[in-house]
């Protein structure tokens, strides 16, 4: 996972430069933040974190683990908001990979 930092230029050009370590920092507390629910299907979940927005993906069997896993992320410092693409499915469609 990296993170992309927004950075102005004097002249008032803007860019973004990938950040490993803040990306790092926040994949650990999204991971911290997602096992502290003692969850075992959102160890599943996976996370792509770009200019503030965390996107979560995955399959879980039911509504209340998919917003679980939004309310536990949601206070992480440096996510300014959250996509929450967790599919919900009956349990014998777990193991099936998530439509893109």
């Amino acid at each position: 996972m990296n993170a992309l930092i927004e950075y102005r230029h004097v002249g008032g050009e803007t860019g973004f430069v990938v950040d490993k370590r803040a990306a790092g920092r926040i994949d650990q507390d999204v991971r911290a933040k997602l096992e502290s629910a003692h969850q075992p299907a959102l160890r599943a979940v996976s996370c792509e974190f770009r200019q503030g927005v965390l996107q979560l993906r995955g399959r879980v069997d039911s509504f209340y683990l998919k917003q679980l896993a939004q309310e536990q992320v949601r206070r992480v410092d440096g996510v300014t908001s959250i996509i929450n693409n967790i599919y919900v499915v009956g349990p014998a469609n777990l193991d099936k990979n998530a439509p893109d």
